[in-house]
């Protein structure tokens, strides 16, 4: 019976053997979530390299040639060949596991563990940390930057706190943490273990103590230091030449990466409290589809144009920017938030409402989202709520609760932006919601408390965002905007898509009761073919459906935001689209509210360097926005930093007051000798001596008491 079986076991071998090869499986063990290859991708690499596979037998397989074509996949390792039952060659194999994304010299690329490297995939990306700046594509200088990607992979509790790596034209190398507006300068990637271990020592006991806003840079490539250097006042900014161009730590920057442009703006604040924009430079916007970065190198390129205009125009260089995001990915929502105070906080503190909104940000949202931004709507205090007016801090209550209005977006498509930014050299200092940048730029203050509903249209996407009582109530972005028009333009009248967009903006209208209908325009043709004829009323007609559809949908967003009949302000209407003749009055019609066209140029200084007509184009509303908003940020943290500081001080000396000395302890003091254990008894012997003065009143004896403790620790601090 045994010599039958194995008799049968042998038959099928052979006879499986001598099968054609019917299938080819691939079996890729992935690290984590993040995909570059499928397996289905690999197996049609290998029939693609190897099409005799088809007739072939499988005992005539070469399995080495196929594990070797299976190699050549830059995204893989360890590749193994064999062959199952049912004619089937199986390839095992590891996905190598990038550990750093690096993204210089306009070249896209991934290191993994084992310093090789991978090209970027179009079928998806690693969430790991970027390295930009002057970097070499091989030799020891890339390794520098290997090296330190791979220290902070290998030590899981470092690694989170930082999100970039940067490279100087010198060989530093510098960290962008998390938390913190400053840059940690690592120099080389020898020592690491001491210089991450003083570098922690800072981080969990000295800056917070000093405030994470108090250095703009931590040094630790020295061994055995730390060495902080002290953010410098944004009054008196650090001026430095260097070839005719200026780095100003006072200047803000904003870049708008729109669907038709991308424009970037360099300001600061005027002697007239107005914003001055000093330089500004555009470009055509390659690779963003309705607000989304669809390729990152292309958008990559598009930005560093416009930087560099605006960078030689402002005779500024340009390292960090105010990036502006839509597209119709972006969501928004609603949140009920609430903490209790602590029992040492009589009234409520600024860290205690910064600790409610930095609760939101722990939200559990769908997969692949990415919150944005936070708005608090109302506050409420002991189950009562405060009005609009009233600032919480400075309340006295023991729980604070708050209804927030939350911004959400696509994870990827904000890493796309980022990526693009980080590819062009540059850094992000805030990501903005497009239509919250418009609104800094061409709504005030009485705008937004009477109620007001700003619609940007522009290139892609529209964008609302609805102002009442001052707060941001509601915010969408609509993926209809100037771009479909122009498509209209193009399939209707067969033209070219140049042809169509020149049409619109020159002859363009609204509404066809209001152009003369006898105009005609005379469109050349291609190729010696008979010019075509267009009816500027034709027009008209076609542009006014297309807009009337997107202020239907701009309609329905007012309504169900449930602020329709609290928009005493009306709608406000700005971006490229806004300067369309009779859109004004085609709004009123559709919406029935009372609209007008919102330009940027009453938030500017006339006196800056770019012409002022230039920029009073409602399209330049969301750059100047992103700059008004940094610079308004920039101003808040400064004012922050001020109080916390104040705040400080007014403890301590809420604890030791000053007391005017005595003659008989000025004597003492002008008597005292040099020697600091002597002089310390002295000072001992005044506080013995105030405290028996004060023996029969009991506040007198704990006060005493208490600063009897605080001078000798003051008195050993001194003597140390």
């Amino acid at each position: 019976m045994v010599a039958l079986l194995t008799g049968l076991v042998v038959a099928a071998n052979v006879w499986q053997r001598r099968q054609p090869v019917r299938d080819i499986r691939v079996d890729i063990e992935y690290y984590g979530s993040d995909t570059l290859v499928t397996e289905k991708h690999v197996a049609s690499l290998i029939r693609k390299q190897m099409p005799e596979l088809a007739t072939t037998q499988i005992r005539n397989v070469d399995l080495n040639s196929v594990q070797l074509k299976a190699s050549k996949s830059p995204f893989l390792r360890n590749c193994q060949a064999g062959t199952s039952i049912g004619g089937a060659i199986v390839v095992y194999a590891e996905q190598r596991r990038p550990i750093v994304r690096i993204c210089s010299n306009n070249k896209e690329y991934y290191l993994d563990e084992d310093g090789y490297a991978i090209p970027t995939s179009p079928i998806g990306s690693c969430d790991v940390i970027v390295a930009s700046g002057t970097i070499p594509e091989k030799g020891s200088k890339l390794k520098e930057v290997w090296v330190l990607a791979k220290y902070l992979d290998q030590h899981p509790d470092i690694a989170p706190l930082f999100d970039q790596i940067y490279r100087n034209s010198t060989g530093n190398l510098y960290l962008t943490p998390i938390l913190g507006n400053h840059i940690v300068e690592v120099g080389t990637s020898d020592n690491l273990d001491e210089k991450f271990h003083n570098l922690l020592a800072l981080y969990t006991r000295g800056l917070p103590k000093a405030g994470w806003e108090t250095y703009s840079q931590v040094s630790v490539k020295f061994k055995g230091q730390v060495v902080c250097t002290r953010r410098e006042s944004f009054l008196k900014p650090r001026l430095i030449i260097n070839k005719n161009k200026c780095i100003m730590s006072n200047y803000i920057v904003g870049l708008d990466i729109g669907t038709t442009k991308i424009a970037c703006f360099v300001g600061e604040r005027a002697p007239n409290d107005k914003i001055r924009i000093i330089g500004f430079g555009k470009t055509e916007s390659v690779g963003v589809e309705r607000g989304i970065v669809k390729n990152i190198k292309d958008t990559a390129k598009s930005i560093q144009k416009a930087v560099a205009d605006a960078s030689e125009m402002a005779k500024y260089d340009i390292t960090e920017v105010y990036v502006g995001i839509a597209g119709h990915h972006i969501k928004s929502r609603t949140n009920h938030g609430s903490i209790m105070i602590p029992e040492e906080h009589r009234q409520i503190e600024r860290s205690d409402v910064e600790r409610l909104i930095e609760n939101q940000y722990r939200l559990m949202l769908e997969p692949g989202e990415e919150i944005i931004h936070v708005f608090p709507q109302t506050f409420i205090v002991d189950n009562d709520m405060l009005d609009v007016e009233i600032n919480p801090v400075g309340v006295a209550g023991k729980c604070l609760e708050a209804n927030f209005h939350i911004v959400t977006g696509n994870a990827a498509n904000i890493r796309n932006i980022r990526d693009a930014v980080v590819l062009a050299g540059l850094t992000i200092k805030g990501v903005v919601l497009e239509p919250i940048a418009s609104a800094y730029a061409v709504l005030d203050e009485r705008d937004k408390n009477a109620g007001v509903a700003l619609v940007d249209i522009g290139g892609g996407t529209t964008d609302i965002a609805i102002f009442q009582d001052g707060i941001i109530r509601h915010t969408s972005v609509l993926p209809l905007a100037g771009n479909i028009i122009t498509q209209d333009i193009h399939d209707n009248c067969k033209i070219l898509k140049h042809q169509a967009e020149s049409l619109k903006t020159k002859f363009g209208s609204c509404l066809p009761n209001c152009v003369n209908e006898d105009i005609i325009i005379s469109i050349p043709g291609i190729r010696n073919q008979e010019p075509r004829e267009i009816s500027v009323k034709t027009l008209a007609g076609i542009i006014k459906g297309r807009m009337q559809l997107i202020l239907e949908q701009v309609q329905y967003e007012i309504q169900t935001s449930n602020f329709e009949q609290h928009l005493i302000a009306g709608v406000v209407l700005t971006g490229g689209g806004a300067r369309m003749k009779n859109i004004k009055e085609l709004s009123e019609i559709v919406i029935g509210i009372d609209s007008r066209i919102g330009t940027p140029d009453e938030h500017l200084d006339q006196q800056g360097s770019v012409t002022f007509e230039d920029l009073s184009h409602p399209m330049y509303a969301t750059g100047i926005g992103l700059v008004i908003y940094g610079i308004l940020e920039k101003e808040e943290n400064e004012r922050s930093e001020k109080e916390k500081k104040e705040a400080s001080m007014d403890s301590i000396e809420e604890i030791a007051p000053a007391e005017t000395p005595s003659n008989e302890v000025k004597n003492e003091e002008e008597d005292a000798p040099k020697d600091k254990k002597t002089n310390r008894k002295n000072r001992r012997v005044k506080v013995e001596k105030e405290q028996k003065k004060s023996n029969n009143d009991t506040k007198g004896s704990w006060y005493n008491n208490l600063k009897t403790w605080l001078t000798d620790q003051l008195s050993d601090g001194l003597d140390e």
